[in-house]
């Protein structure tokens, strides 16, 4: 199984670092493999073109594995964030409700511009931008998790094709030894084939002449 190149819990910046270094490395995977396919097509045969491609899907592969492990480590991070936020609103919540209930009888009972009443007050305000600003974090979790487990989902579905792909060069390359082998079998067979044709010519010609050779020597006895 592949090595996630980030951990559960590292930052943004790290994770689109990971995904840019992965970009790179299929782009320099894609460039050694069209230079390796046109050397085949020069100098070498189908069966070189395809063994280059082998080597490129299965490079890739080990690629995008990797890639498959960041981003599931980049949703758990995600998802942990959203978990702790949430749990973090719900304690919000519950502040805000005791300060609210806690400025209210203060200001019945000791007036609004109290200094205890002022103070509530002021602790009320900060609670509830504080729940505000982690509402609205946990808005933009919620949509973050959301996209991420849609990246895990096509990685998984690019290295899906990617197995497919190499598969079928697999297959295709085991189809090419066989013709190639049997190609070269039959110029073999052939070429013995032309031989035994030959020699039987030779073998013709030889009985020809001896047949004459006895001819003759029965005519000059007589």
């Amino acid at each position: 199984m592949a090595q996630a190149s980030i951990k559960i819990g590292a930052s943004m910046s790290e994770y689109q670092a990971a995904m840019k270094a992965a970009v790179a490395s299929m782009k320099q995977l894609s460039s050694e493999y069209s230079l390796a396919a046109a050397n085949a097509k020069l100098y070498g045969t189908k069966s070189d073109a395809l063994k280059a491609k082998i080597s490129e899907l299965t490079q890739k592969m080990d690629v995008q594995k990797t890639k498959v492990e960041d981003c599931k480590s980049h949703y758990e991070t995600l998802t942990t964030r959203l978990d702790n936020n949430k749990k973090k609103s719900e304690e919000l919540k519950a502040k805000v409700a005791e300060l609210s209930k806690a400025y209210e009888e203060s200001k019945e009972a000791t007036g609004e511009n109290s200094e205890e009443t002022k103070k509530l007050k002021t602790e009320l305000d900060k609670a509830e931008k504080q729940l505000a600003t982690t509402e609205a974090q946990t808005t933009k979790y919620e949509a973050a998790v959301k996209k991420q487990g849609a990246a895990v989902t096509q990685a998984e579905a690019d290295l899906a094709n990617m197995e497919v792909q190499l598969r079928d060069v697999n297959a295709e390359l085991a189809r090419q030894k066989f013709d190639e082998y049997a190609e070269k079998a039959g110029k073999v067979g052939q070429a013995v084939q032309t031989a035994g044709q030959h020699m039987m010519k030779v073998t013709t010609a030889i009985g020809g002449v001896a047949a004459a050779s006895v001819t003759v020597a029965a005519n000059f006895e007589q």
